[in-house]
């Protein structure tokens, strides 16, 4: 499952639809987290949309629009971590 802060602009429903659960409030996620959640969802909606109309070509870009997204995700992570290892 991908978490996400309950600050979401859509409202919930692509979470939904992706699978997705939110985090507690007091995870606020970073610019990179934020951008590459946003990556998987579309990646994600792509590949659906090319499975549905068997467009192979959009399906793969899907598939690697949400590779993507965890990168910029783990990149926001890293982040982080590092800023909470900074500030203790």
């Amino acid at each position: 499952m991908i978490a996400h802060p309950t600050n979401s602009r859509n409202g919930g429903q692509l979470c939904a639809l992706a699978g997705t659960q939110h985090a507690p409030e007091d995870e606020q996620m970073n610019d990179n987290e934020s951008k590459g959640h946003g990556k998987e969802l579309k990646g994600k909606g792509k590949e659906m949309l090319g499975k549905v109309t068997g467009n192979e070509k959009t399906e793969a870009k899907g598939e690697g629009e949400q590779v993507e997204g965890k990168a910029q995700k783990n990149v926001g992570k890293a982040q982080d971590a590092l800023k909470s290892d900074k500030d203790r």
